[in-house]
């Protein structure tokens, strides 16, 4: 059943149109959500009704989505002027927007967990959003950069931040941690080991004391057992730049991580060691994303491109040019690998094909003949 939508284009004009199918929601940073079909490697632009691309502005920049919980009708949008927006995915159209931020700090975080909305602040407030109660708020001494809600224990968030160690928190008991994690032993000069959380995912399967893991802003990954011990059980070094998106399979036997440097890599949990790597970015990565049921893996950045790959072969099954910046992304239950799907290829930009048609376009030039250089008599 097709659905008629309103859809802004990037010259700002809007028109009526069909929903198309979508794999795969794009945040950008001047708030336009993208919907993205896989097979074609087309893209379809959304923004509040009435509002022109010409009118966005980097503090509508998209940091953080989420689906409404356990249903993929709505989307909750994290903006960084600290509004959250609620997006009809059924419908294709926004429908309303409250602040979420009490007016300071950046939002930095947003899930929804039953029936209560969890946003999270740079400034160390955890906010819970219940549907038919007060908000509860969680205020913490130090700033915050990550933070995400557990799925399997209701109302149980992890966060994280500079010189602010892995914390989890309970919704319903919100005056102290349920853990915190003890930072690592001093190295080898007995000086204190800096703390800077940057990234932080549960792994799934693991209950109400779960396995957390972690990316550090020192190029670390570490992995937690909230049952056995506050430290953790180990760490390893992933490239040179900043850990800046993380995200586990859901067979909980690899973690995806993206760094600062467009390095993006597959390690083994269990032994944390990095298996292999993933080609194609050139700049920041800032979100990776694993399929919920199928064996691919998505990755976007600061090089505009959404790169869907193999979590196997490590095959890039398709890269789509978004022209713009994306920070997170959310894929759909939909099969998109099946047999009644196009099998995806590889899309190149409009930058390349132009390019190319420039260059089929030129003349020939025949090269003149060489002159025969004749050797001279001494």
């Amino acid at each position: 059943m097709s659905v008629l939508v309103l859809i802004v284009g990037l010259d700002g004009r809007m028109a009526v149109a069909n929903l198309p199918c979508v794999d795969i929601w794009a945040g950008s940073s001047l708030g336009i959500l993208k919907a993205i079909t896989v097979s074609d490697g087309k893209f379809t632009n959304y923004l509040p009704t009435g509002m022109a691309v010409k009118d966005t502005t980097r503090c509508m920049e998209i940091l953080d989505m989420c689906w409404e919980y356990n249903s993929e009708e709505k989307i909750f949008i994290g903006l960084k002027n600290g509004y959250v927006q609620c997006f009809d995915a059924s419908a294709g159209q926004f429908t309303g927007q409250f602040d979420a931020t009490g007016g300071s700090g950046q939002l930095i975080g947003i899930e929804k967990h039953k029936d209560a909305l969890i946003t999270c602040t740079d400034k160390g407030t955890l906010t819970l959003w219940p549907k038919e109660a007060e908000k509860v708020e969680i205020h913490q001494d130090k700033p915050l950069t990550c933070m995400r809600a557990n799925s399997e224990c209701h109302l149980q968030v992890a966060t994280g931040g500079k010189e602010n160690d892995l914390k989890l928190w309970d919704g319903n008991k919100p005056e102290k941690p349920t853990f915190q994690a003890k930072n690592v032993r001093n190295d080898w000069l007995d000086l204190r080991v800096p703390v800077w959380v940057t990234q932080v995912c549960f792994v799934p399967e693991t209950g109400d004391q779960p396995t957390v893991a972690v990316g550090t802003g020192y190029h670390q990954v570490r992995l937690y057992d909230t049952r056995k011990q506050r430290r953790p059980l180990y760490t390893q070094e992933f490239g040179e730049t900043p850990i800046t998106a993380l995200d586990v399979t859901p067979d909980s036997r690899y973690i995806i991580i993206g760094n600062g440097a467009g390095v993006m890599g597959k390690l083994d949990l269990r032994v944390g060691k990095v298996l292999n790597t993933y080609k194609g970015a050139t700049g920041s990565i800032r979100c990776v994303k694993c399929h919920h049921t199928l064996p691919v893996v998505a990755a976007c950045g600061l090089d505009r491109f959404v790169r869907i790959y193999n979590l196997e072969d490590k095959k890039l099954l398709n890269k789509i040019y978004t022209k713009l910046h994306s920070n997170c992304l959310l894929f759909s239950s939909r099969d998109f690998l099946s047999k009644h799907s196009s099998s995806p290829q590889v899309q190149q930009s409009n930058d390349d094909s132009e390019e190319e048609d420039l260059w089929s376009t030129m003349p020939t030039l025949d090269e003149p003949p060489k002159k025969r250089q004749r050797k001279q008599m001494k």
